[in-house]
């Protein structure tokens, strides 16, 4: 009791949902690589046959078209009672839709609903004497087999028991499955605004490129951490403002570049690609193609992409914890952003200490986003250990031509002088743009600063332009 299942483990043997050898595998694989139904799994313990319900919800959920199984033992008829209510709510058959064959959101609704089983289960127990005198009795003849005699009568007296509480509780079983569905759905949803970029329409293919792995951890994650969930809803947020602000910025260069003609496939206008899409012009748009004399976009606006990388200087010191999780929302946001330029992004957190991150081409692992989320450094504000670090950083080739970004609340304590930050900034030739939160004082900022915004707090409007970048 209380193993991590191995991947030769057959945990799923009794369903009461028609499957084959693809699906009962398929669950033991998820088995293996998702905490949260290793975790359900292991709370489940004490109730038979628990582990096999599990495996029949998640069938339910990943089939095409699910549907019980018609003659089964005595002992699962509790698990057959469950299912069926489940077959048999609206609700389900809505969710179907989007649960079948993917196995991120399959799971997900399994580790919800049967968490919410289980915890019906225990209250039944503690409410109900036949119940919870039948599981006694299960434990008592544990020591004798699962196979002897005793154990098997206590067993299908617990199940009994518990399958008359099913019959008399519908209302219960309706709320659990919505709970769990929607509770599903906002997890996923998060997943989509943590792991996606900023360009629309792709957040699904994108999340698909993270490892399933991946996406069960961070999912978990989720499901116990708050302050990642709060992070979560502000990076949708700020990606959502991150790319309204990017494509305004390129419709400004659009109208000073105007159109040309040229063959840059990442610069031609919509018409022509609706000529490639097209078999009567394809062939006349192919021969223009080569002949460089398609309508293509200027050049002002992408002049910036691939080149030097993006450099968050953000400040962590203890005035900024009330707003952390936003600074974080907003980092993310434009990391994306680095992403979607295939620009390497560096994060320089500090107060009074210091600590750096470095997410080549703007690409994070799940891992280093928990990292991320727990980090807070605290205490007081020191300007001049992050802007000797970005100069460090500049000086290397990857970073050439990069964009800084500066967030603080606060005024240097020890008052340092940036006479050789200006001097760098200036032989280096990079840009400086730094972000004044609250009432904070601008005479250090002013010092090294090309363009200087002041806003409240991540959430106001002129924070937002610094996605311009």
């Amino acid at each position: 009791m209380g193993k991590i299942p191995k991947m030769k483990d057959n945990v799923y043997r009794f369903p009461t949902i028609k499957v084959d050898s693809f699906d009962k595998r398929r669950f033991n694989e998820l088995l293996f690589m998702s905490k949260g139904l290793q975790r359900v799994k292991k709370e489940g313990e004490g109730i038979p046959f628990f582990d096999q319900l599990m495996g029949d919800i998640w069938s339910s959920f990943f089939k095409n078209n699910p549907q019980l199984v018609g003659e089964i033992p005595h002992e699962l008829k509790t698990n057959q009672k469950i299912m069926k209510n489940v077959l048999n709510n609206e609700k389900f058959h809505e969710t179907h839709e989007y649960t079948k064959l993917d196995d991120l959101y399959s799971c997900l609704c399994t580790v919800g609903l049967s968490e919410r089983v289980f915890n019906w289960i225990k209250k039944e127990m503690a409410s109900n004497p036949e119940i919870q005198q039948a599981h006694n009795e299960i434990n008592k003849e544990y020591h004798r087999g699962e196979n002897s005699q005793d154990y098997q009568k206590a067993m299908n007296k617990f199940m009994q028991a518990l399958g008359e509480s099913i019959n008399n509780d519908d209302k219960s079983f309706s709320k659990m499955l919505q709970d769990s569905l929607t509770q599903a759905k906002d997890t996923e949803s998060m997943l989509h605004e943590l792991l996606s970029g900023i360009k629309a329409g792709v957040g699904g293919s994108e999340l698909k490129n993270v490892p399933l792995r991946d996406q069960f951890t961070l999912a978990e994650y989720l499901s116990k951490h708050k302050k990642m969930k709060e992070i979560a809803e502000w990076t949708g947020r700020f990606k959502a403002i991150a790319r309204s602000k990017q494509k305004s910025k390129s419709k400004e260069a659009i109208a000073r570049s105007g159109v040309k003609i040229g063959n840059e496939i990442d610069r031609l206008l919509p018409a022509e690609l609706i000529n490639l899409s097209i078999p009567e012009t394809k062939t006349d748009f192919l021969r223009r193609f080569v002949e460089n004399q398609t309508l293509q976009y200027g050049n002002i606006g992408k002049e910036k992409l691939g080149k030097g990388g993006i450099i968050l200087c953000l400040d962590q010191s203890g005035s900024m914890v009330e707003i952390d999780n936003q600074a974080k929302g907003f980092a993310l946001a434009l990391m994306s952003i680095a992403r979607r330029q295939r620009r390497d992004f560096s994060l320089i957190l500090f107060s009074d200490t210091l600590m750096m991150f470095h997410y080549p081409k703007g690409k994070i692992t799940v891992s280093q986003m928990v990292e991320l989320c727990e980090t807070f450094l605290n205490g007081g504000t020191n300007f001049r250990k992050p802007l000797n670090k970005t100069i460090e950083l500049i000086k290397k080739e990857r970073y050439k031509d990069a964009d800084v970004v500066f967030v603080t609340d606060g005024e240097d304590i020890n008052g340092n002088k940036y006479e050789d930050y200006k001097r760098n900034k200036e032989k280096l030739g990079f840009s400086h743009v730094s972000l004044l939160l609250g009432n904070a004082q601008t005479r250090a900022i002013r010092e090294f600063s090309n363009k200087i915004y002041f806003a409240n707090d991540f959430a106001d409007e002129i924070a937002h332009d610094v996605f311009k970048i």
